[in-house]
Order: structure tokens, then sequence, then C-alpha cells
């Protein structure tokens, strides 16, 4: 069966739905389990994952190429480093949720998008197209607002 572009734009939309979806109750999920230590729900995030992955790995017969990227010297030190830095982001977001900071860690995911752009920018040379840009600005405009209307309930 050939996909058309249409139901491939639908079966995106419905994958960011779901996506957006389970992170929205990803809070719940936290505050459920605060009773333990950070770093253990952290470790069991880190086992669950990997276990899945390597069955998904598995399901569409991925190991050769797991096998290069671990191989290669470079690769791998990208993704040991890469790595360190999505288990610190995990736990930045699971001290947030015990320490009942859900809205200011929302805001940080609100943020990275705009971060991973200045370092595409700085670390890569990437530039954006003018429709980027217009999507980039659009965050930054609401946040100004944002901080605008902030100030104004301070000072009254």
């Amino acid at each position: 069966m050939i996909e058309t572009e249409a139901q491939r734009t639908r079966t995106g939309m419905l994958y960011a739905l779901a996506t957006f979806g389970a992170w929205g109750l990803n809070p719940f999920y936290f505050k459920a389990v605060d009773q333990f230590p950070a770093i253990e729900v952290l470790a069991h995030r880190v086992v669950w994952s990997s276990l899945l992955l390597a069955g998904l790995i598995s399901w569409g017969r991925q190991w050769p190429r797991i096998w290069g990227a671990v191989t290669a010297r470079r690769t791998l030190a990208t993704l040991a480093l890469t790595s360190l830095i999505i288990g610190g982001n995990w736990m930045i977001y699971i001290h947030a949720m015990d320490s009942d900071q859900v809205l200011e860690a929302s805001l940080g995911y609100y943020i990275n998008p705009l971060v991973n752009i200045l370092f595409g920018r700085v670390f890569l040379s990437e530039r954006l197209s003018r429709t980027q840009a217009l999507l980039r600005d659009k965050p930054l405009m609401c946040l100004r607002s944002s901080q605008r209307q902030r100030r104004l309930a301070i000072t009254g």
C-alpha cells in the first residue's frame, strides 16, 4: 500500500498529539513516585527505556547498525556525551517534579527548542529558513509578553 502525503501528515499529527499527551501526563507519574529518590527513578527510566529500545532494535533487525555506531570511537564518544546530557535533563526534570516546580519545569521544556536552535547556530553553523525563523520568533514573543504581564502584575 502506498501512503499518500495526506495520510503521512495525518499519521504525523496523531503521533505528535500522542507525544504531547504523554508528556502532559508525565508530572502525574513523577508525583506518584516522588517518595523514591530521584536517582532511583532515573535509573528505572534508563533500564526500562534501554530494554524497550533493545526490543525495537531487534524487531527492526538493526543490530549491525548499532554495532557499527559503537565501534566507531567518535560516534561512541558523541553517544556517551549526549547520553549524559539527556540523563542530566531527566534528572533535573524529575527533581523539579519532586520539589513541586511543575510550572518552572514546563517553562524549561518550552524554552528547550529555542536553546537547541541556538546550539545548532553556534556549533553547527546552521541557518534557519524564513518559515523556521517565524516559528522560532513566536515563542520568543510569547515569553516577552508573559514577562511584560508579570512585571505589570508586580508593579500594579
